[in-house]
């Protein structure tokens, strides 16, 4: 059929909000119209807040890609509107890898207005080392945020099929899960990953013993995370022979930062036209 881009800049942001930025890409579903005329397509958004990352210390310093989860304790809500600090390897975070998470007691040295930030890694999928299913986010983030591990955020990083083999290195996921909003919690790329930590990328699928993972219990560099309010997702028209985007639609709460937490994820997930 061919493909569809989307306009620079968001057309509902800078109608909404009047910030001049990129659409996140969060393309989900699609469906023609009855006369193939038009295709309705669905942004489904899991966070309102456009996360901007930096490794603030070390020799990889710089901005990379990230992502903020929906269903967590927001990054805004903190009184200097940023969450920064040292970071720490933590493994997989699952149920089955709970022991392998450090206590927030192994960050020392914590400025005023750091957090303690552990890092874990999406999966495991394709890891021949960690044999178990993989989890799903909102458990990793719960594990993170026990009282015997106490930390105040967690990131987690793409794994190797989610980096597609390497094609996609600083692809972000940041899923859904049950509202457990006591941390905060990112996603970030896997390379970020490795750079954080100073080891080389690697994307082997499936994993491979020479593969240069950090240890668990790495000290990895300090990292900054700030956000800014882009709002949920919306639903796109697009013109059915061209594929040119020529209209969109989103409810008024979902560019509202007032329904931004504490009403659950207000984004569209699917659309359905009308056979008739």
């Amino acid at each position: 059929m061919g493909d569809s881009d989307y306009p620079f800049p968001d057309p509902v942001i800078l109608a909404r909000l009047g910030l001049s930025l990129s659409a996140e890409g969060n393309a989900h579903q699609a469906e023609w119209s009855y006369a193939n005329n038009f295709i309705l397509g669905t942004d489904e958004d899991f966070s309102p807040f456009r996360a901007e990352f930096r490794i603030t210390s070390g020799p990889n310093t710089g901005p990379y890609t990230a992502g903020e989860f929906g269903f967590t304790k927001p990054i805004a809500n903190l009184s200097d509107g940023k969450l920064n600090g040292p970071t720490i390897f933590g493994g997989y975070g699952c149920n089955d890898d709970i022991a392998d998470i450090p206590p927030a007691t192994a960050l020392s040295g914590l400025l005023t207005g750091e957090e303690k930030i552990l890092v874990v890694s999406r999966g495991p999928v394709q890891d021949p080392g960690h044999n178990h299913e993989a989890c799903r986010f909102d458990e990793k983030i719960a594990n993170a945020a026990a009282l015997s591990k106490g930390y105040d955020a967690v990131i987690i990083a793409n794994h190797h099929v989610g980096s597609g083999a390497g094609a996609e290195p600083d692809a972000a996921i940041c899923g859904s899960g049950d509202p457990r909003p006591t941390i905060m919690a990112v996603c970030i790329g896997h390379r970020a990953y490795h750079l954080l930590f100073n080891t080389t990328p690697h994307y082997s699928v499936p994993y491979a013993a020479t593969d240069d993972e950090p240890a668990l219990g790495t000290i990895g560099e300090r990292v900054q995370f700030t956000t800014t309010f882009d709002g949920w997702g919306y639903v796109r028209l697009l013109n059915g022979t061209t594929l040119a985007e020529i209209g969109e639609y989103a409810i008024p709460q979902a560019f509202d930062k007032n329904f931004a937490s504490g009403f659950g994820a207000l984004s569209v997930h699917e659309v359905a036209t009308d056979p008739d």
